[in-house]
């Protein structure tokens, strides 16, 4: 079925979903978490700032767990956020809105750290 603006849509299946589906799912999810650069990148950028040469393997295991438990909080949040209220229809009338101003958000962090940086070189 398609609707008016062109999406495709899939009637719902109302069984319940099995522990292999939501194991596979959470699998999937981890992954693509794990190999997404920009989640990589986001974290060396932030985290690079907190270690140190001097950092033991504890510490630096300890800021490891840190940023897993902080991005599986996000998208844990962020699931039962849409999925649970009719939030989703709002972000999907602002998608283009909420890009351009995330986007300038990160050029901004960017910009602060590189100056942050070149100013620690000179």
């Amino acid at each position: 079925m398609i609707t008016p603006d062109g999406l495709s849509v899939q009637k719902i299946d109302a069984r319940p979903t099995s522990s292999g589906m939501l194991l596979k799912g959470a699998g999937e999810g981890f992954l693509i978490s794990l190999l997404n650069p920009k989640i990589a990148l986001f974290f060396l950028v932030i985290f690079s700032h907190l270690v140190h040469s001097d950092s033991t393997r504890t510490e630096t295991g300890l800021m490891g767990i840190t940023a897993a438990v902080i991005d599986a909080c996000w998208y844990v949040s962020v699931t039962l956020m849409l999925t649970g209220t009719s939030l989703i229809k709002v972000f999907r009338d602002r998608e283009t809105a909420i890009r351009r101003v995330s986007g300038i958000i990160f050029i901004l962090i960017v910009l602060y750290l590189l100056g942050v940086m070149l100013l620690g070189l000179l």
